[in-house]
């Protein structure tokens, strides 16, 4: 059997992410967790709206972060 691990993540909620819920989530808490666990790549995946495209589904949370917000 051999050691298997991660040394990276690239799928991170920060506070601004309605789905993460936790304002403690800042860019400097993920950068100091990835180099406390020796993460060398890491990937913010916020969700945002771009209010100049248009589109007939309903976004929900998505309209609440637009570029003016983030």
């Amino acid at each position: 059997m051999s050691d298997f691990s991660l040394n990276h993540d690239y799928h991170i909620h920060s506070y601004i992410s309605p789905c993460s819920g936790d304002p403690e989530q800042t860019p400097e808490f993920i950068a100091k967790y990835a180099t406390d666990h020796n993460l060398s790549d890491i990937c913010l995946t916020d969700h945002f709206w771009d209010e100049t495209v248009s589109s007939k589904r309903d976004l929900g949370f998505y309209r609440e972060q637009t570029f003016a917000r983030i």
